[in-house]
């Protein structure tokens, strides 16, 4: 997930994932999630994700140089990346719980070959 500290909308899609995840019966072995924080700066990053509680990795990219690889036009932009790099799915916008608790459903295993 590639986003920014600075809108309403960022803290409810973190809160989302991180309930989502909480609720999913997938095990660290079956997911990472890696929150991309794009052009804010360290301190702001870490002390935002510290008051939500969100309890996945958080990646600095203060010049957007991973977003632009990932050509990331909008944040935020969720990605769901298979073991060996492949993009399986991309989706522009914040997503709720509900839909991320769905995204956490699906077998990529299949498509990830």
């Amino acid at each position: 997930m590639f986003t920014t500290r600075f809108e309403a909308w960022v803290r409810r899609h973190a809160e989302a994932l991180v309930t989502a995840l909480g609720r999913s019966p997938l095990t660290p072995n079956q997911v990472t999630v890696v929150g991309v924080d794009v052009a804010d700066p360290r301190s702001s990053a870490t002390a935002f994700v510290r008051r939500l509680g969100v309890n996945y990795l958080l990646l600095d990219d203060h010049d957007g140089a991973v977003a632009a690889k990932y050509r990331v036009a909008a944040l935020p932009m969720t990605f769901v990346i298979a073991s060996n790099g492949t993009i399986l799915a991309r989706h522009p916008g914040a997503l709720t719980e509900p839909e991320l608790s769905a995204v956490l459903q699906i077998d990529f295993s299949s498509l990830s070959s």
